[in-house]
């Protein structure tokens, strides 16, 4: 191990737990196994491969980049390589906007109704407590963007939790001011 080793794993350390966390939320029945048990170890590989990946690479990690936020990037992209190779997500790929059905299923169905980069995002912001420009750093996008992903999360979340179909409906009282 060398001395860079040494200088960045307590620095990963201490985000393998975040790590898990986020992982076992977005692996979440998404598709590969209805089975809790099952989705736990795929979280934990995935926590895995993207350590081991930093301790390999370690040379071409951006040190001005905190090596958390180099991290979630790397699990995130692990996590859609996977998906696509399994044929779940094509890329940009939308889901089925019908919400109303199955309402009952709660918060996680209503989560797997959403795009991947829609979810990533919200999963990032909520559960992560990441700023809006640290997740734009982690997905490689504008801040904008990150804005644009997380209203329509939530807007679809919204509707799929109280039934709704239409996002005016939900907030009639929000106008466009110029």
């Amino acid at each position: 191990m060398s001395l860079r080793s040494t200088t960045l794993l307590p620095e990963i350390e201490q985000a393998v737990p975040a790590l898990r966390r986020f992982a076992r939320a977005l692996i979440a029945r998404t598709g590969a196994t209805q089975n809790p048990a099952t989705n736990q170890v795929l979280a934990d590989d995935l926590v895995h491969e993207t350590v081991l990946l930093a301790l390999r690479s370690e040379r071409s990690l951006d040190l001005s980049r905190p090596i958390r936020l180099s991290l979630f990037s790397s699990l995130i992209g692990f996590h859609a390589v996977h998906l696509k190779q399994a044929g779940f997500i094509q890329p940009n790929a939308h889901v089925a906007s019908d919400f109303t059905h199955n309402v009952e299923q709660g918060l996680i169905a209503a989560l797997d109704r959403l795009t991947f980069e829609d979810r990533v995002v919200l999963l990032l912001i909520n559960l992560e407590q990441m700023s809006y420009d640290e997740v734009a750093d982690v997905l490689h996008i504008t801040r904008a963007l990150v804005i644009q992903r997380l209203v329509r999360a939530r807007n679809q979340l919204a509707r799929s939790m109280t039934g709704q179909q239409a996002a005016s409906s939900l907030h009639p009282h929000l106008r466009l001011v110029k």
